[in-house]
Order: C-alpha cells, then structure tokens, then sequence
C-alpha cells in the first residue's frame, strides 16, 4: 500500500513482476528448505537434560 518495499530484488518497479514473483518464490523456497533442514537436524540430535522443573525434589 505504502508501495515501500524492504529489499530492492523484491521490488516490481525495479525489476517486473516475473522478477519480483520469481524473488519472492525463491526466498520462500529456501526457508522453507531452511526450515526442512532445521528440523530435520533436531530429531538426528541427541536429547540433553534441561533445567529441573519447577517445584521439583531439587527445590
């Protein structure tokens, strides 16, 4: 609305629409290829002991 944009490669007065869609596609790609990763990684961790929970016997 503003017809502000954050990045300049996602900004379709720069470069077009294609562009701009293209951009955008492939910034939500690779988080969500991040994300996949992320994931991924933690369930191959292994688990480690967190803090006590409150009011436990450690109290």
């Amino acid at each position: 609305m503003s017809g502000w944009y954050p990045y300049p490669f996602l900004d379709p007065r720069r470069v077009g629409y294609p562009a701009a869609v293209g951009n955008t596609a492939l910034v939500l790609g690779l988080a969500a290829l991040a994300a996949v990763a992320l994931k991924l990684l933690d369930q191959r961790l292994p688990r480690t002991a967190g803090p006590p929970a409150a009011g436990g016997p450690d109290r």
